[in-house]
């Protein structure tokens, strides 16, 4: 049977013709009164709106709808919604009093109490008193008087100072001497005693082997006088000892200033260096220069090696050479100098042909240092190298008067071409 659009009404989203549409259950829309008569929907539906001057007129009949006769038992007003008129891109929406709306109410009223339970239950454990140390919310422990008790059935342990005390019996510590010390010194009296007198048993050891070594002249005068110097300048200071090592020291000859040197012909800036085949033992202190083959010969500034790179720059390799560098030192002014050579492998050094510094044999980047009185002007000076393999390195400082300690320049350095 074909029926007319204007014939038909909506009611929660079912769709009633006008006659069963007073037989169909609906809602009464929450905080209305009154009777809710049927209005026109947008398509010529019906929907049912407020009695009085907002009621609407049917299309069909030019009459109010009753709310009476939609309405299930008279009681409420009765609310038709409006049918939709887009297909599949808007619904009708649900009645805000539908079922949905009450669980969801219900769920708020829950989880509102919970969380007002949570919080009671946590002011209630923040203002609990805290436990003391006793394990006990009340009095503290008192560590220094402490009770021994023991479980029954098992005799209690036997305790130093308690003599065998029964159960319960208050031991209070024993009590600990008191350590005597001088009002002038931190360190307890007797022990600053002893301190000193090992240091005088020390000290007196090294002044017997200086003597020692003085009477069988295995050192020269410059290095007699600089031990002698730093005997006295060192913790022995202040030891009876001293004295006589004062005594002995200003008894020594006057130190005799290693005269300069003229060159046989005019010089020109910088050392020679000679490039060796490597020499196959390891210490070259006592092997002639002779014995050693020159491959090459070249001018070098100075001498600053200080790692493998440098090195390979220097000689064009690194493993198993001999260097041999000969040229004269400028001495600015007269006085004492201390000459340092810091090597990896063994290295040689002379002024004026006598050996001065050695540091033979196979190791890293060591220094050695020493000494000696020189008059100003030009010295001969020669510094033997040998690298064997792996890590390598060269250097030359020295210091005076006047000069702190530092690389040699090229400035001081000269040789015969």
């Amino acid at each position: 049977m074909r029926v007319d659009e204007a014939d038909v009404v909506s009611i929660n989203a079912r769709i009633y013709c006008k006659q069963c549409a007073a037989k169909a259950p609906v809602r009464t829309r929450a905080g209305t009164s009154g009777h809710q008569v049927p209005t026109r929907g947008p398509t010529g539906g019906t929907r049912v709106g407020q009695s009085g001057s907002h009621a609407r007129r049917t299309p069909s009949t030019g009459s109010e709808l009753p709310a009476a006769k939609l309405a299930r038992s008279g009681t409420g007003a009765a609310h038709v919604p409006r049918p939709s008129t887009q297909s599949g891109s808007r619904q009708n929406r649900a009645d805000p009093t539908d079922g949905g709306g009450g669980s969801n109410k219900t769920l708020i009223v829950i989880l509102s109490l919970a969380g007002v339970l949570l919080a009671g239950a946590a002011v209630f454990m923040m203002s609990r008193p805290a436990t003391k140390p006793g394990g006990s919310t009340g009095t503290p422990m008192n560590f220094d008087k402490a009770i021994v008790q023991t479980p029954p059935n098992i005799e209690p342990a036997k305790i130093p100072g308690t003599d065998g005390a029964p159960k319960n019996t208050i031991i209070t510590p024993p009590t600990v001497p008191e350590i005597k010390t001088d009002p002038k010194s931190p360190v307890p009296a007797g022990t600053v005693d002893v301190m000193a007198g090992v240091r005088e048993e020390s000290a007196r050891r090294a002044l017997d082997q200086l003597i020692a070594d003085q009477k069988a002249g295995t050192i020269s005068s410059v290095l007699l006088r600089r031990r002698y110097d730093q005997f006295l300048s060192g913790s022995y200071k202040t030891t009876a000892v001293a004295n006589e090592a004062r005594e002995r020291m200003n008894t020594l000859p006057p130190l005799t200033l290693r005269a300069a040197q003229t060159p046989p012909a005019p010089t020109v800036p910088g050392l020679e260096m000679k490039i060796c085949e490597g020499y196959e033992p390891n210490q070259i202190n006592g092997v002639p220069i002779s014995q050693y083959k020159i491959q090459q010969k070249k001018a070098v500034p100075n001498i600053n090696a200080p790692n493998v790179d440098k090195i390979q720059e220097l000689a064009g390799r690194r493993d198993m050479i001999i260097l041999v560098f000969d040229g004269y030192v400028e001495i600015p002014k007269d006085g004492s100098y201390v000459f340092y050579t810091i090597s990896d492998d063994a290295s040689l050094v002379f002024i004026d042909d006598e050996l001065l510094l050695i540091n033979d044999g196979d190791h890293g980047m060591e220094p050695v240092s020493e000494s000696t009185d020189l008059k100003a002007g030009k010295h001969r000076y020669r510094v033997v190298y040998r690298q064997g393999g792996g890590g390598c390195g060269l250097i030359e400082e020295w210091s005076g008067p006047d000069l702190g300690r530092q690389v040699i320049p090229a400035s001081a350095f000269s040789h015969v071409p």
